[in-house]
């Protein structure tokens, strides 16, 4: 079974966006959400970069 490519680059860029929504948030929405906003995008991140490559 070949081994396929990982997308780590749109997955950092799009959950990235998620972290300063996520600091936004806490102006005018409930700090439940946008703490789960904000802790999502960075679990999101992290892990990927965490990862590493396949090689």
């Amino acid at each position: 079974m070949a081994s396929q490519p990982r997308a780590q680059a749109p997955a950092i860029a799009a959950n990235g966006l998620l972290v300063p929504l996520g600091i936004a948030m806490f102006q005018f929405a409930p700090a439940l959400v946008a703490g789960g906003v904000l802790v999502a995008g960075l679990t999101v991140v992290v892990s990927t970069l965490a990862m590493g490559s396949l090689d």
